[in-house]
């Protein structure tokens, strides 16, 4: 199973590394030999390497809802900080908590 959810990953253009941890205990045996199996069968995965160059106009697209994220989060923070206000003023939560929250937050 382990080689069937790694091979997408392993195959999609990135450059991976296995590391297997092995021991020489009579008793770790098993495991062992189960170790050098997973990573036999990762190493007949065809993983070529593959740059991708991204289109202007994808990198433009891809700034763009970055920067929408950024304000939509700015935007939620400032709600919360208000509910945060709002909260202390009615007594709900502390001042000293309300203040940690936001700290929190910044």
């Amino acid at each position: 199973r382990l080689t069937q959810t790694l091979a997408p990953l392993m195959a999609s253009g990135a450059r991976t590394f296995m590391l297997c941890a092995v021991s020489p205990l009579p008793d770790d045996h098993l495991d062992t030999l189960n170790t050098l199996r997973v990573a036999q069968r990762c190493a007949r995965i065809d993983a070529a390497c593959v740059r991708r160059v991204l289109a202007p106009e994808h990198i433009r697209a891809l700034r763009s809802r970055f920067t929408t994220l950024r304000e939509a989060v700015a935007r939620a923070d400032a709600v919360a900080d208000a509910a945060l206000v709002s909260a202390a003023s009615a007594g709900v939560v502390s001042t000293t908590e309300a203040r940690a929250r936001a700290a929190e937050r910044a």
